[in-house]
């Protein structure tokens, strides 16, 4: 795609590529004089029929299928303010794995915290209800630990990391679509996770209990064997000793909506 085309060209070529129904649509429009502006429109709308994550205008297409990153920057932590949004609200459970959010050396802090969060996702994966697996997948986002890359990354880090981006093909907006909706999804119950436990406290002193009996585990193997790190079967074995309390899956306190708008995405943390 020539840098040089404009926002309209670049419109017309996706479309070929990508939307044929679109792109003869807009290219009987083109030949009945509609102004550029109002083609431009069609197309835009047109496009965004087919994603998950809309652009903007047609210039946002010369960087390929839109991403939409929800990770966060342990470094920019304590930046966010706002106390409805949900990495501010999560700084409490942050605070239960020994982490200062303006702590200096937050670097060792979450290499330890992250190894807890995978022997926590052996343990969770084992029970029953739903109620689990939120707050799974709320830890999984707060570690950057799921396994999709647009909950894993900020923006920021999808931009430095030198992947190489999806282009305009049926191919690329399939994949980027069905990656788009699982990040939703997990992101959806990230937060009823968070709601979870900020209305549960059992719950919450189960969580806080076993990550200090992971901590303690883990400091008795430093002591045995120089690695830092943990395999897989060792992760397993300690999460064998974590308890949780019986939960129907049916919450009492609190619904989620999921309120995107209260979500790290685009700019923020970055």
């Amino acid at each position: 795609m020539n840098d040089a085309e404009d926002e309209l060209t670049v419109g017309l070529h996706v479309c070929r590529a990508c939307f044929p129904d679109l792109y003869a649509g807009a290219n009987a429009l083109l030949m009945q004089g509609w102004p550029e502006r109002e083609l431009a429109r069609f197309i835009c709308e047109g496009i965004n029929a087919q994603l998950v994550t809309p652009i903007e205008s047609l210039e946002a297409l010369r960087y390929g299928p839109p991403l939409e990153c929800y990770g966060v920057d342990p470094t920019l932590l304590a930046e966010v303010d706002e106390p409805e949004h949900l990495i501010y609200r999560s700084q409490a459970i942050y605070a239960l794995f020994g982490l200062a959010i303006d702590s200096d050396d937050m670097d060792g802090d979450w290499s330890g915290a992250r190894l807890a969060v995978d022997i926590l996702h052996h343990s969770l994966e084992q029970q029953s209800t739903s109620d689990y697996n939120d707050l799974d997948a709320l830890l999984s986002w707060m570690f950057s630990a799921s396994g999709n890359s647009l909950v894993d990354w900020s923006q920021e880090a999808m931009w430095e990391s030198g992947a190489d981006y999806p282009d305009w093909s049926p191919e690329d907006i399939a994949f980027v679509n069905d990656m788009t909706r699982e990040a939703q999804a997990i992101m959806h119950a990230a937060e009823s996770g968070l709601i979870l436990l900020e209305n549960d406290t059992t719950l919450r002193k189960a969580l806080r209990r076993n990550i200090r009996a992971i901590y303690k585990h883990i400091e008795r193997r430093e002591k045995r064997n120089a690695r830092t790190y943990l395999t897989d079967d060792e992760c397993g074995a300690i999460a064998q000793h974590l308890t949780w309390p019986e939960h129907d899956g049916k919450r009492t306190h609190g619904t989620s909506d999921a309120h995107t708008e209260l979500l790290p995405v685009r700019g923020d943390l970055a």
